[in-house]
């Protein structure tokens, strides 16, 4: 089966709440992407400033994403590159942000570097050359789970795109599940995960300890249907 939503809560001060809905295309993905404040009693909050809707659209080469462009309410559009490498592994990515309201556009600018051992994705490197160069540099380590959702990260290079790695449009997906995250930026994750009959996770859970008394957790929920690829 394939993606056809996934819902992401994300536990901090206040719970906010996520969705993504996929349709298909033969040579085109497009995404709704929903994020609201999500409100005790159910519900959200329609004022507060985070609400955000977006579409995003990627572009498949080879039944692979090649690349993807999307826009934000604020304005601000991005655009993507991936390459891969002669086994199908994802290998680089590149995130360029314009916005009219800046004189010198693209204004943001990432470019990751993925380095793959055994089967899975076992560092990133990420440099932004805006302002002060920086680079950060994040280190994985895996379950002995394989599943089908088998790639994220706290730095969100696929955000709202991790559900499609496992059918392959992100090229060779990691041959286990991940389990914990180092950053060079000081913090560590780790996940969990719920997986169902076909060995499809429905239900993943980030863990960031912030401090001793702090705990940043994410819950992702994934609707899988019985299509055929």
């Amino acid at each position: 089966g394939r993606v056809v939503d996934a819902e992401r809560f994300d536990y901090w001060w206040d719970t906010h709440k996520y969705i993504s809905e996929y349709r298909y295309d033969k040579d085109c993905i497009y995404i709704d992407h929903r994020q609201y404040k999500e409100l005790p009693e159910g519900g959200y909050d329609s004022n507060d400033r985070n609400n955000v809707f977006h579409q995003d659209t990627l572009f498949l080469v080879d039944g692979r994403v090649d690349s993807c462009a999307g826009a934000r309410q604020d304005g601000n559009r991005f655009f993507f590159k991936f390459r891969y490498n002669e086994r199908g592994e994802l290998t680089y990515a590149r995130n360029e942000n314009v916005n009219p309201k800046y004189k010198k556009n693209p204004w943001y600018t990432e470019q990751h570097t993925f380095e793959w051992q055994d089967g899975n994705i076992i560092q990133r490197t990420c440099f932004i050359p805006n302002g002060i160069p920086e680079t950060t540099v994040n280190t994985y380590s895996y379950s002995s789970l394989t599943g089908s959702l088998v790639m994220s990260d706290p730095r969100h290079v696929l955000h709202d795109f991790e559900a499609l790695v496992a059918n392959g449009y992100f090229g060779t997906a990691c041959r286990n599940l991940l389990q914990d995250v180092e950053s060079s930026e000081g913090y560590k994750m780790q996940y969990d995960y719920q997986l169902d009959e076909q060995q499809q996770v429905w239900k993943m859970v980030t863990i960031r300890p912030i401090n001793d008394e702090i705990i940043h957790t994410m819950e992702y929920l994934i609707k899988w249907d019985v299509a055929k690829l």
